[in-house]
C-alpha cells in the first residue's frame, strides 16, 4: 500500500509539474500583444539563432528607430557584433560590448551608452522566451521609456521550448526576489 501512495503523490507531484511548466512557457513564449511603436534606439541582446538580429534590422528599416544597436554580449566574435559593420539605409548602426556577459551586463551597457546619446525610449529585441525579463532588467537601468519585443526562437519549437522557459522562469524570479538592482 505504501509504494502505491508514493507512486500516486509522485504522479501527481510530476503532473502539477508539468502544468506549472506549460503555463509558464505560455506566458513567456507568447508574442507581444501591441507593435512596439517608434523609439529612439533598438537595442537588439546577443543570443539566439539569429532571429534577434533579423527582428530588431526589420523595426529600425520599417521605421521603429533611426538608431540599431547590437549587443554582442561581451563576445566581440559574435553574430551580432558583426552585423555592427553592416549598415541599412536611413539607420545609424552601433556595436554594444558589455562589461559581463550577461542581460543585465547588457542592460547596464546600454544604459550609459544611452545616457551619453540623449536617448529617452527603447524598443528591447530578444527572444520570446526571454523578453519579459529583458524588458524588466533593461527598465531597471535605463530611466527612459522600455519597450520589448520577442522574436520567436530558431529552430525551438514545441517540447523543446519547455528547457528554455523552464531556464527563464528560473531567472525571472531571481530578478524579482534577490537580484533586485540595476
Amino acid at each position: 500500500m505504501g509504494r502505491t501512495v508514493r507512486g500516486r503523490v509522485l504522479l501527481a507531484g510530476l503532473a502539477l509539474l508539468v502544468a506549472v511548466a506549460g503555463v509558464g512557457g505560455w506566458l513567456l513564449v507568447r508574442p507581444a500583444p501591441e507593435p512596439p511603436g517608434r523609439a529612439d534606439v533598438v537595442l537588439v541582446l546577443a543570443g539566439g539563432r539569429g532571429e534577434r538580429e533579423a527582428t530588431g534590422a526589420r523595426l529600425a528599416r520599417q521605421g521603429g528607430a533611426p538608431v540599431l544597436v547590437f549587443s554582442d554580449g561581451g563576445r566581440p566574435g559574435s553574430s551580432s557584433g558583426q552585423l555592427c559593420r553592416q549598415r541599412f539605409a536611413g539607420v545609424r548602426v552601433l556595436c554594444l560590448t558589455p562589461e559581463a556577459s550577461t542581460t543585465r551586463g547588457e542592460a547596464r551597457a546600454f544604459a550609459e551608452l544611452a545616457g551619453r546619446e540623449g536617448w529617452r525610449s527603447v524598443t528591447v529585441v530578444t527572444s520570446s522566451y526571454h523578453r519579459r525579463r529583458a524588458g524588466l532588467l533593461v527598465g531597471r537601468c535605463f530611466q527612459g521609456t522600455v519597450r520589448s519585443v520577442g522574436a520567436p526562437p530558431n529552430g525551438v519549437d514545441g517540447p523543446e521550448i519547455v528547457p528554455f522557459a523552464a531556464r527563464e522562469g528560473a531567472a525571472v524570479l531571481a530578478a524579482l526576489t534577490v537580484q533586485r538592482g540595476c
